[in-house]
């Protein structure tokens, strides 16, 4: 009797499979941005994605870098996967990295020449993925979701910005006084 209610239970999950599955992703950057004069600058990335299926994975990551910049490019990747067995059709929205946006540092910038202006990209991808599964239970499996094994959607492009190093004043500083990070200043 258990192996019947089983057998039923998994036959249910099967049928409500759709015959077959859509992927669709959008990624969305938020707009690139320096930090008003720092060295710092403003990113992160939405990634949604949609399956008729009951089964997705959805996930993106990016790449910054400026010209003059030291140490390499920044770098951040994120995905999440999500199941729905009994009901078909998910709509998963990921945040790359998961609070955005995300704050960084350019390294290099404090050896910018003042009044300086230079090139940025922030490269971006996002992706979604359905694929099947197996379901085994009481003696009975079976295998659902897409059947030409995985169904995937991208969506990638760059997004070009400038980083400006303002030009120092007469004694030294920034107008209106203050300091740069690490630097010596006089009023």
């Amino acid at each position: 009797m258990k192996s019947a209610t089983v057998f039923a239970m998994l036959l249910l999950v099967v049928l409500g499979a759709p015959a077959s599955a859509t992927v669709t992703v959008r990624a969305s950057p938020i707009p690139p941005s320096q930090v008003s004069t720092t060295a710092q600058v403003n990113v992160g990335l939405e990634v949604r994605g949609e399956t008729s299926g009951k089964l997705l994975t959805v996930g993106g990551g990016y790449t910054l870098i400026c010209e003059g910049q030291v140490n390499g490019s920044i770098e951040a990747e994120r995905s999440v996967s999500q199941t729905n067995l009994f009901y078909p059709g998910i709509t998963l929205d990921v945040m790359v990295p998961e609070t955005t946006p995300t704050r960084y540092v350019i390294q290099g910038w404090n050896s910018w020449q003042a009044g300086s202006v230079h090139e940025c990209s922030f490269k971006y991808r996002g992706r979604a993925v359905e694929a099947s599964t197996s379901v085994t239970g009481g003696g009975y499996g079976f295998t659902f979701g897409t059947t030409s094994g995985v169904l995937d959607s991208t969506d990638a492009n760059t997004a070009q910005f400038v980083m400006i190093k303002p030009t120092l004043h007469p004694g030294g500083g920034p107008p209106g006084g203050g300091c740069e990070p690490f630097c010596t200043c006089t009023p």
